[in-house]
């Protein structure tokens, strides 16, 4: 009975390090990502409030019990975690703005293709037309023998039918 006992927890402890691992390389895959980064801002900011409000709070709630250098004490921790804490609300505005600048230059970027994209299409349109009439024009027997052959270099095996 105490060998099974052993292997089950040797087994559940295998399985938690397994799972560990997993999960550490997901992390590693999300690190570069600004979305993990203002999500770890955010958590340390709410770490910090909640011992700033745990500080005031036992000041508060012990004022008569405490002597004056511990308060004092307290009230230094809860300025520097006041600091702290508007430094890591401009970092996350930061963040914010970089990742906007960065959808705004996407956006940019993916118009410029569509404006290209448009521009080839209207150009192939075009090329697609002369060549029609070229075509045309060499079917019916219309020898424009200069005009044919100043466009048509190299392609005149497509139209000699």
């Amino acid at each position: 009975m105490r060998y099974k006992i052993t292997q089950m927890n040797c087994e559940i402890a295998d399985d938690a390090r397994a799972k560990v691992g997993a999960s550490m390389d997901i992390s590693y895959e999300h690190t570069t990502s600004p979305e993990f980064h203002v999500g770890k801002l955010t958590c340390t900011i709410r770490k910090k409030y909640a011992r700033m409000i745990f500080l005031y709070m036992r000041s508060l709630n012990m004022f008569d019990e405490f002597t004056e250098g511990n308060h004092i004490v307290h009230m230094l921790e809860v300025q520097d975690l006041r600091w702290a804490i508007d430094h890591l609300v401009e970092m996350v505005e930061m963040e914010a703005e970089e990742k906007f600048k960065r959808e705004d230059a996407i956006k940019a970027a993916k118009e410029r293709i569509k404006q290209q994209q448009e521009q080839n299409k209207n150009v192939r349109w075009q090329l697609q037309q002369d060549t029609n009439i070229f075509k045309n024009s060499i079917r019916n027997g219309d020898k424009k023998e200069d005009e044919t052959n100043k466009y048509m270099n190299g392609f005149d095996s497509d139209f000699n039918r």
